[in-house]
């Protein structure tokens, strides 16, 4: 239920903005968790949406929500998600380079992630099963936009969210194809 309502809050966010646009995108993650002393990581699918806003040619604002999946651990599985607000600066690389616009862009900002633990049977955590942890997140990556009136956006991007807290903690690299297009 609170992935949905995130979902619909971004979808909110964007329609009282007036040069705004979307993205959605599928990508592969890598999960590192270090839990009392130990530690495991892997590699998952991720899915994520992002709604934006420019304030300028080259500045803008955005809301995310990134699934990171499920991955299994000794003992278990562990999950996780974040949503985020951050600002976007972007640097033009070439202009009507065969047919497209190129520029890269940075994003830094804050984001909530959530972690959660679902132990096998017979396996007790010594941990709590679920964790909120608010923390800067960063990403970067290229962006190629096309035409006008509505153009379409494509961006190759990594990003990296922190989560969890006491004695455990979780980093979770993404890498995500997304597509896009302004309104």
């Amino acid at each position: 239920m609170r992935k949905l309502f995130l979902f619909l809050l971004l979808f909110q966010v964007k329609s009282a903005f007036s040069d705004e646009y979307v993205f959605a995108g599928l990508g592969d993650v890598r999960e590192s968790i270090k839990s009392s002393g130990t530690s495991a990581s892997s590699s998952n699918p991720v899915f994520g949406i992002a709604v934006g806003y420019k304030f300028r040619k080259n500045l803008a604002l955005e809301a995310e929500y990134t699934d990171f999946g499920s991955t299994d651990l000794t003992g278990g599985t562990a999950s996780g998600y974040s949503a985020g607000i951050f600002g976007v600066a972007t640097m033009p690389l070439c202009g009507n380079c065969y047919g497209n616009n190129w520029s890269l862009f940075g994003r830094l900002g804050v984001a909530d992630t959530f972690l959660e633990f679902k132990p096998a049977a017979g396996y007790n955590l010594l941990v709590p099963t679920s964790q909120s942890k608010i923390a800067p997140a960063l990403g970067f990556g290229v962006q190629i936009t096309n035409g006008e009136p509505a153009p379409k956006m494509v961006r190759l991007s990594y990003g990296r969210y922190t989560g969890g807290k006491g004695a455990t903690s979780a980093t979770f690299s993404a890498f995500m194809v997304t597509v896009g297009i302004a309104f």
